[in-house]
């Protein structure tokens, strides 16, 4: 069981994110980032079925979630921001979590990032075909 657990929490060496990533080059911009995350909320925010529910029947309470997202949203990006800087290699969670927390961890957050971005696509892809039926 002991060696279950070690080899379950058996941390990657940065250096191995570091090497690879020697490679490549820096090629977007702010203005790239800002586009993507104007983008994502934009698309999830207007033609998603939620958005339109929630603002029939909840009033003025989706305005104040909306800011207390975009709150979350923000402090959620310092801290990548934070991450970033600190371990200064590409990734995202799966690399950063995958050299702090262990591999098997790694692994965990990797499929739940796959699993969050298709339950995102599929809630635009519904949204969307919502408003061309419309």
């Amino acid at each position: 069981m002991g060696n279950l657990f070690k080899r379950m929490n058996r941390k990657e060496d940065p250096k191995v994110y570091e090497n690879k990533d020697a490679k490549m080059t820096r090629s977007m911009t702010t203005k790239d980032f800002l586009a993507l995350g104007v983008g994502t909320i934009v698309s999830t925010a207007i033609f998603t079925l939620p958005g339109v529910v929630a603002a029939n029947n909840a009033g003025p309470a989706v305005t104040i979630s909306f800011l207390l997202a975009a709150i979350v949203a923000g402090l959620v990006a310092l801290g990548y921001a934070e991450m970033a800087s600190a371990m200064p290699f590409a990734g995202s969670a799966y690399s950063w979590i995958n050299v702090i927390f262990g591999e098997f961890w790694g692994w965990v957050a990797g499929w739940a990032l796959l699993a969050e971005y298709f339950i995102a696509v599929a809630f635009v892809a519904a949204g969307l075909s919502a408003t061309f039926v419309a």
